[in-house]
């Protein structure tokens, strides 16, 4: 899995001979997920996305046409507990007819830009939100904080739900939905 770019001034046809690809970089292995298994309960969170088009199981997400996001590899659906501005989302067994399951978005957009997700519980007041700590929850405007944001786009080929179609350079590195947030990097020190 990868890219390559060929660029040329015009559109014609372009033969290639002799052509050599080699990966740039340490990113080109299967990531592993740093999270536990899933499970009933769990709370959906955000990390950096994998990168370089390689899937990690904790960020594989798909939009269901009834407004589900299932999390495939577990076959949970996320789910709000209380529809309430500054509940958080957590996976449960899926029921289509769940409200509270029901996040609505431009099924079509989505895929193509930035798109806010809204719960039809409450009345669809309430927005999937996220913030540079990783914390996933529901909020009830567009806040103007910085370091948040209510607008997601979806990837199909990895299957992740990220904060960022293009960079924003504001938010950083690009953020997924997954089962847990990034490790923390923090180190011990041992002192005398």
């Amino acid at each position: 899995t990868g890219f390559a770019i060929v660029g040329a001034t015009d559109w014609f046809a372009i033969q290639l001979d002799n052509v050599r690809l080699e990966t740039a970089g340490p990113f080109w292995r299967p990531p592993v997920s740093p999270c536990p298994a899933a499970a009933v309960g769990m709370p959906l969170q955000l990390r950096p996305c994998a990168r370089n088009g390689l899937a990690v199981e904790d960020q594989v997400f798909e939009l269901l046409p009834d407004w589900g996001i299932f999390h495939k590899p577990s076959g949970l659906c996320a789910t709000a507990p209380n529809a309430s501005a500054g509940a958080g989302v957590v996976l449960a067994k899926c029921d289509p007819n769940d409200v509270k399951q029901q996040f609505v978005n431009d099924y079509t957009l989505i895929r193509d830009n930035l798109q806010p997700i809204s719960l039809r519980a409450g009345g669809g007041q309430l927005h999937l939100a996220g913030d540079l700590h990783g914390n996933l929850f529901l909020e009830s405007s567009a806040s103007s904080d910085s370091g948040t944001w209510h607008k997601w786009s979806y990837f199909p080929n990895t299957r992740q739900l990220r904060n960022q179609y293009t960079a924003i350079k504001a938010l950083g590195y690009p953020m997924c939905l997954a089962l847990c947030k990034e490790p923390s990097r923090t180190q011990e020190v041992l002192i005398g």
